[in-house]
């Protein structure tokens, strides 16, 4: 998690370096934003119903990724980057239906494990899997890296470019 916010910090603050503003990115024309949160619900139903089983967790985790793969099918021609996010969700969504959770590189998790992850010896869909490992347990999947590369290109793109492509043609 703290990976995740580091990065979004970086994100925003290369907006910021860019000349980019939040009430720019605010202007973002984005369709279907009700499926968002369909995702959050999604994600804190678990939590908030205090079900620990490993089968709400990944089927949380299941509609959280294809409300994102959603997202991403109605905004693909119109917000930069959301093909990437959404190919992302997608491969991450594949490999949770696939082996019924995430599989993870075992010795990259130190305590207990989210019900999410799985310890398989030989996991369908393998190269998907959290088998990148940043550091001791904090791991991600191809599909993280591309969410975040996604993530990254939408918010760069609606705080930044269409400040620099208003000023090019003045």
């Amino acid at each position: 998690m703290l990976t995740l916010l580091v990065l979004l910090a970086l994100t925003l603050a290369t907006a910021a370096a860019c000349g980019g503003s939040l009430a720019q990115l605010s202007t973002m024309q984005v369709r279907g934003l009700f499926v968002a949160w369909l995702a959050v619900v999604a994600r804190l139903t678990p939590m908030l119903l205090k079900l620990s089983s490993p089968i709400a967790s990944r089927v949380s985790w299941g509609v959280a990724f294809f409300a994102v793969v959603v997202i991403g099918a109605l905004n693909v021609r119109t917000v930069k980057g959301v093909a990437l996010l959404s190919l992302g969700a997608l491969s991450n969504l594949a490999v949770i239906v696939a082996n019924g959770g995430m599989p993870v590189v075992p010795w990259a998790i130190v305590g207990d494990k989210d019900p999410l992850h799985l310890a398989l010896a030989a996991p369908h869909l393998a190269v998907l899997t959290d088998v990148l490992v940043l550091r001791i347990g904090s791991v991600f999947s191809v599909g993280d890296v591309l969410m975040f590369v996604g993530f990254m290109t939408a918010v760069l793109s609606g705080a930044c470019l269409p400040k620099a492509a208003t000023s090019a043609r003045q």
